[in-house]
């Protein structure tokens, strides 16, 4: 099967498959996190910085500790992506950057106070404007 280029262009676009290879094919050829056979979100980051690459709203308990974790790869090894948790538009912690080794799937967290807060607009926001590479497979399954 050849890849769609057309699903991850322009910068910025994410699809959702099993393999980022089929995608581009000089993306790396790997499954999900879990059981290797799920699908996974497909990011082409973008050059301007802080663009959300995935968001949620989530009712929170004021006065509450959270921690919040994320699985991500790189599919390309050139100039991986650099993501940050932002809660509602705050960034949390230093950015989380990812190894140049493709296909190697590693979990990132941050912990958040919410104070008066009763929803948190949790998002993963791209830290790294390089042009070439600066991609990365999010899971989308637990």
């Amino acid at each position: 099967m050849l890849p769609n280029y057309s699903l991850l262009w322009p910068e910025g676009l994410f699809s959702v498959g099993t393999s980022p290879a089929l995608f581009h094919d000089l993306r790396a050829d790997f499954g999900d996190h879990t059981t290797g056979q799920g699908n996974m979100r497909l990011v082409n980051g973008n050059r301007n910085p802080d663009v959300v690459v995935w968001t949620t709203g989530v009712d929170v308990t004021p006065d509450t500790y959270y921690d919040f974790s994320a699985w991500a790869a790189s599919v390309h090894p050139r100039s991986p992506l650099s993501l940050a948790f932002s809660i509602n538009g705050v960034l949390l912690d230093a950015p989380f950057v990812q190894p140049s080794t493709t296909a190697l799937w590693q979990q990132f967290a941050a912990g958040w106070y919410s104070g008066l807060n009763t929803i948190a607009v949790l998002s993963l926001v791209n830290q790294n404007t390089a042009w070439n590479g600066n991609d990365c497979a999010l899971a989308t399954s637990p």
